[in-house]
């Protein structure tokens, strides 16, 4: 997936990114700030990261931040073996004007702003579910399996994406790529209430079973 034109001729002016007034989440590597000069993106920053400069501070972000520094580079590099796949959600690589004290670059992953609410994610339409599908699909083609839980969210297209490109890994054949990603969507269905949702209707029930499995 690519950015939208307008978060693309955006990004590629080069802009200056300021963020740290709203964040929106947290999780096992990174924090997540909406872009205080731009709300349609957001930007995910190493846990513990704070934008100082000088040699004492920075020595200081080493000691507490540089675990989580490599686990995005990790991210990073996965992201960058799939992004030409539709599920994977675009990212433009920032530097945050901070090295470490071996003068690696401190960095940032700006990408859009999703809805990733339970209630946005239980309105997702057929269409829109077998959109879904057919991605994970492709990502299981790939031989990738997501670790955890779908972290997904709904671009302004109506697109769903995964935004924790850090929770992917690779396996060791496509089989085991399909069974992983299997169990995920299917809990996902559950959870979103579109088991429910299908069976409740048996004029529904047709589409279920073109959903529920990926092969």
């Amino acid at each position: 997936m690519d950015f939208s034109p307008e978060d693309r001729a955006w990004l590629d002016n080069d802009p200056d990114i300021k963020f740290g007034s709203k964040e929106l989440g947290s999780g096992g590597a990174g924090i997540v700030y909406e872009l205080d000069n731009n709300p349609d993106l957001v930007i995910k920053v190493p846990k513990r990261f704070i934008p100082y400069t000088d040699t004492e501070k920075m020595q200081d972000i080493d000691a507490r931040a540089n675990l989580f520094r490599v686990l995005l580079l990790k991210e990073i590099e996965t992201y960058n073996k799939l992004k030409k796949l539709k599920i994977i959600i675009p990212t433009r690589v920032v530097k945050l004007g901070v090295k470490t004290a071996d003068g690696e670059d401190y960095l940032g992953l700006v990408r859009p702003k999703l809805k990733t609410s339970l209630s946005d994610l239980m309105k997702l339409s057929d269409e829109q579910l077998l959109e879904f599908r057919e991605n994970l699909v492709e990502l299981s083609e790939a031989g990738y399996e997501v670790a955890g839980w779908l972290q997904v969210g709904v671009d302004r297209l109506g697109k769903v994406q995964i935004y924790d490109i850090g929770d992917i890994k690779h396996c060791e054949d496509k089989k085991s790529a399909y069974t992983g990603n299997d169990s995920k969507w299917y809990t996902f269905l559950y959870c979103t209430e579109k088991v429910k949702y299908f069976f409740s209707d048996p004029s529904r029930i047709k589409t279920f079973f073109k959903l529920y499995k990926l092969y």
